[in-house]
């Protein structure tokens, strides 16, 4: 696990898709540098907002927030 999510006291974990297909899980801090993104564009595709768009193009990509975990 990546040592800047480590220090973090409460981390929030985003799977992400490209349409139907599922593409990783991570956070978002992981999933941005992994994939030449901003943090703040992947937590937009967890919105209702992009969810709505995504459907309307089926390739889109976006993410689902799954929740929050305390780390020890």
């Amino acid at each position: 696990m990546n040592k800047s999510i480590k220090d973090k006291k409460n981390v929030t974990w985003y799977a992400m898709y490209r349409g139907d297909t599922f593409v990783d899980l991570g956070a978002a801090d992981y999933l941005a540098e992994k994939y030449h993104k901003r943090k703040e564009s992947l937590v937009y595709l967890s919105r209702p907002t992009a969810h709505r768009r995504a459907k309307k193009v089926e390739k889109d990509s976006y993410c689902i927030e799954l929740k929050r975990t305390e780390n020890e």
